[in-house]
C-alpha cells in the first residue's frame, strides 16, 4: 500500500491494462508526446536527459520538475 501512495504522490496514476476508451486515450498521448525540454538537474550535471510534456519528476535524476505546461 506504501508503494502505490509513493506512486501516488510523485504524480503517477494506475490504469487498468484493458481496451477502455481511458487507456486508448492515456496511450495515445503517450505515443505522441513530443520532446519539449531537458532536465535542469541533469544539464547542470552535463547530461542532457529529455523531458516530455507532463512530466512532473525527471526520469533520470528523479528531481521534481518545476514547468508549467500549458
Amino acid at each position: 500500500m506504501r508503494t502505490i501512495k509513493l506512486l501516488k504522490k510523485l504524480g503517477y496514476d494506475l490504469i487498468k491494462r484493458e481496451e477502455t476508451e481511458l487507456y486508448q486515450t492515456l496511450l495515445s498521448h503517450i505515443r505522441t508526446a513530443k520532446e519539449e525540454r531537458f532536465c535542469p538537474h541533469c544539464v547542470c550535471a552535463g547530461k542532457k536527459t529529455p523531458i516530455f510534456r507532463g512530466y512532473v519528476y525527471c526520469n533520470e535524476c528523479g528531481h521534481k520538475l518545476d514547468i508549467v505546461w500549458d
